[in-house]
């Protein structure tokens, strides 16, 4: 008999984000003050890993790919926040720019270039990504 410590049990590694999927439900539209935002959520689109964010006005949600489009950086410094202090447009961080809520168009002057919207389904009040990404809006 020899005295060989026992072989360690091998552990799945601790699980990273969750990565969601044209069809899924990112949340429910309850969970989104209005106006309010949520994300970033990691996404597959077109075969390619990304974040998405939600924002919602006037009962409506609306989702962006989470990419400034003149700085090519996240919009948000933090988890869920990604609107401007008195909520009424979305905020690029990084260099102030500013869009608008309900299509991601650029509001500031030095913008040429908007948001790039991603299509949601909104069913019995689940928020579903369908994962078509449209072209970017113009500024």
């Amino acid at each position: 008999m020899t005295d060989t410590p026992p072989t360690p049990a091998v552990t799945d590694p601790a699980p990273g984000p969750r990565v969601y999927r044209a069809g899924d439900i990112l949340c429910r539209l309850e969970d989104l003050d209005d106006p309010g935002s949520k994300g970033p959520f990691n996404v597959v689109l077109h075969d390619e890993e990304t974040e998405v964010f939600l924002v919602r006005k006037d009962g409506k949600a609306h989702g962006y790919v989470n990419v400034c489009p003149h700085r090519f950086l996240p919009l948000n410094w933090k988890d869920n926040a990604f609107l401007t202090f008195d909520k009424t447009k979305i905020l690029c961080v990084v260099h102030a720019a500013i869009f608008r809520l309900e299509d991601g168009a650029c509001l500031t002057t030095h913008c040429f270039e908007g948001l790039t919207p991603v299509t949601l389904a909104v069913e019995n009040g689940d928020i579903r990504l369908t994962g078509v990404v449209e072209p970017p809006i113009e500024g």
